[in-house]
């Protein structure tokens, strides 16, 4: 752990107010930078490839259409400022993951006010586990540092407050990026999963209230690391995958954030009745088995859903068992699981194997749960 950059953020006061609303934050800095300090906001969009021609007839606008950043041609009509175009929508995503269905969402918010094709930028401290897209361009906050950096290191910015605030917000982008660099550090498949949990820094990153950035940076590691091991694409799938894996063997594949914990699933569709699925969520790894609103809902016991699974569930002493039902959908969830601290030497990438050995062996075993 970097103590020192740990010491630095809690002193920052542009991390403290960070903590609110990172993503708005970030475009909430660059709105008073346009407006503070224009000249070194105007070099920043330069970097990101934005042609500027007239910034009289530009304005900035936060939150508009539920856009984070958007920079828009303008005209005067009476006293009432009209927009004509949109030059350039930017998109922040610190604290969560960049998903490849929100940019699709804000696609058609843009198209409906988008006349000549305008930039769109990604910034995320957290790359896309979905690669690249041809709307959106992606600078990490690794980059972002850099250019931020430029404006540091300049004569650009004049006024003595105004440039204490930018090396402070650079200070702590550069301290977000060494960190997450530090917890995705080489050889993160093969550090023992339990220590995500019992690293001695934990209680320094939740009390500097920056440990859910890190399981969410862990979680989506993970996620792309089982995506890969299973040859999907994207979430929902590409090509020849999306056959396989959607359509085929019913498949779906996701992860987020419950209880302040990552977690990672997936779930093979059995038939329209019920679905069976892996979870990985702290020290518990899980099978479970979700019913449908229209099926009709029984009670499991431990030794049933032992069955389907067949000889790949628990020993009977490490396994628990817990119902759950979610009435607004409709569905009950019922699992098992085993505490993966159990063996202290298993491996990240142990975990990711156990999932996609799982995911395999239901795929394979689905012909005769159809029939159960």
């Amino acid at each position: 752990m970097d103590s020192i950059r740990l010491q630095e953020l809690e002193k920052s006061p542009m991390f403290q107010l960070s903590l609110g609303s990172k993503e708005l934050f970030h475009s909430n800095f660059l709105y008073w930078l346009w407006k503070a300090e224009p000249d070194a906001f105007w070099k920043i969009m330069e970097q990101f490839d934005i042609i500027i021609s007239d910034k009289d007839s530009l304005e900035v606008k936060r939150e508009w259409k539920h856009l984070d950043l958007s920079i828009v041609h303008v005209h005067k009509k009476k006293d009432t400022v009209v927009i004509d175009d949109v030059l350039a929508v930017i998109e922040n995503k610190v604290k969560s993951v960049p998903r490849e269905d929100q940019l699709e969402e804000y696609n058609k918010t843009i198209a409906a006010i988008d006349k000549n094709g305008c930039k769109k930028i990604l910034l995320s401290l957290i790359e896309p586990d979905w690669g690249k897209t041809e709307d959106w361009v992606n600078y990490t906050y690794e980059k972002y540092k850099d250019i931020i950096k430029q404006i540091v290191d300049s004569s650009i910015v004049g006024d003595t407050y105004n440039r204490s605030i930018i090396i402070d917000y650079y200070n702590m982008i550069e301290a977000l990026v060494t960190f997450k660099k530090e917890w995705l550090q080489d050889g993160f498949a093969s550090m023992r999963y339990v220590d995500i949990f019992e690293n001695s820094s934990v209680k320094d990153y939740k009390e500097l209230r920056i440990d859910d950035l890190r399981h969410k940076i862990i979680y989506s590691k993970m996620f792309a690391e089982l995506k890969e091991k299973l040859g999907i694409e994207s979430e929902t799938g590409v090509g020849t995958t999306k056959e396989i894996f959607e359509t085929k063997h019913a498949l779906t594949i996701g992860y987020g954030m419950t209880n302040a914990t990552g977690l990672i699933e997936a779930k093979v569709r059995i038939n329209d009745d019920y679905l069976l699925g892996i979870q990985i969520q702290g020290y518990q790894y899980r099978h479970f088995i979700e019913f449908s609103g229209s099926s009709k809902v029984k009670e499991l016991e431990r030794m049933e859903l032992q069955r389907m699974f067949g000889n790949k569930t628990f020993n009977i002493h490490n396994q628990k068992t817990c119902s759950y039902r979610n009435t607004e959908k409709k569905k009950t969830f019922q699992y098992v699981y085993r505490i993966i601290g159990k063996d202290k030497e298993e491996t990240v990438n142990d975990v990711i194997t156990n999932i996609v050995d799982d995911v395999k062996f239901l795929i394979e075993r689905k012909p005769y749960l159809t029939t159960l």
